[in-house]
């Protein structure tokens, strides 16, 4: 910096105090911009001064001429290479400023939201304590199930409180939900097999296979419910609809059925016997019977002569009374 006089060391000192107690941004980078300019002048003036100086001494002795290396620096491109220096510093101090406002501000959200959900959870456990002792076992299971499958990703730290509150083990649910991953084919043969597993663990495996899209049980039961003859064929097509449709055509019935054939149930010997001899006079509910089965259900060995022969004697029973008919005719 140029010469200090008395009053300029007094200035510094007092725009040093501003710059240390201040916190507004822009005063310390006015402060800054007038010292930085005060010693721009300062330089210059002393630049001036010395070239005054050396033009005098020059003028006592003409000989001698001043050399191009001893030209002063441009104290002008040292200035504005400082000041370009500071504005970036003071840019970068801003943004980490604005930077730390938004993380306060998402802080609050996230500390808000914390609170929101733990209010939450404070009123279903309420309720849960309420509603438990008079809900039915089957829709405990699913209410769980549903709970489980919605918050082990988005909120699991709910999860042990919520169970702990509704009577059941965790540590199970995730076992279960860890080896049936996304198996369809092992869940359905748990879901055929009700009687080997808990009722809970069925619950999550039937909301896992409605999520797939391949909860094919109840259209199961429904094939095995006409097998036996406990429902028509109406009932039937609406209890499995979409997952087999029924299609009439001129040229007979076709079924189309997504359900793999190893789930569908058997059509045994005793089956067959006990529908013909329930069916044997009404030869055409019959004849339609024995064609859906024939279709849907997977025959026991030897089982498929049987079906041909019961097709062939129900529709010899279907036209014998129009043959007589015409044999009578014919006698008249």
């Amino acid at each position: 910096m140029g010469r200090i006089t008395k009053y300029s060391d007094l200035a510094l000192k007092a725009a040093a105090e501003m710059l240390e107690s201040s916190r507004n941004q822009s005063l310390k980078a006015s402060v800054i911009k007038t010292v930085l300019g005060y010693d721009l002048r300062q330089r210059e003036l002393a630049v001036s001064n010395k070239g005054e100086r050396r033009k005098r001494a020059e003028r006592k002795e003409p000989g001698k001429s001043r050399s191009e290396d001893q030209k002063p620096p441009s104290a002008a491109n040292s200035l504005d290479k400082d000041w370009s220096d500071l504005k970036a510093e003071l840019e970068k101090e801003a943004k980490l400023e604005r930077d730390l406002k938004e993380a306060k501000r998402e802080a609050a959200m996230a500390l808000k939201t914390v609170a929101q959900l733990e209010e939450y959870f404070k009123v279903t456990h309420q309720l849960i304590k309420r509603v438990a002792p008079s809900a039915p076992a089957e829709k405990w299971s699913d209410c769980a199930a549903e709970s489980f499958e919605k918050l082990k990703s988005t909120a699991p730290e709910l999860l042990p409180h919520l169970f702990e509150s509704m009577g059941f083990n965790l540590e199970e649910w995730y076992s279960w939900d860890s080896k049936y991953g996304q198996n369809s084919d092992l869940m359905l043969g748990a879901l055929l097999c009700p009687e080997k597993h808990e009722p809970e663990k069925l619950s999550l495996l039937r909301l896992k296979l409605a999520a797939m899209h391949r909860d094919y049980i109840a259209a199961i039961n429904a094939v095995r419910d006409y097998r036996d003859l406990r429902i028509d064929l109406n009932k039937l097509k609406k209890l499995t609809s979409p997952h087999i449709i029924f299609l009439d055509l001129d040229s007979g019935l076709r079924i189309k059925n997504v359900i793999p054939e190893k789930f569908m149930p058997r059509l045994t010997e005793a089956a067959l016997r006990d529908a013909s001899a329930t069916m044997q006079n009404d030869p055409s509910e019959k004849l339609k019977w024995l064609e859906v089965v024939r279709e849907l259900l997977k025959a026991d060995s030897g089982i498929d002569l049987l079906l041909l022969m019961e097709q062939s004697a129900t529709l010899a029973q279907q036209t014998s009374p129009v043959e007589i008919l015409d044999d009578n005719k014919r006698l008249r």
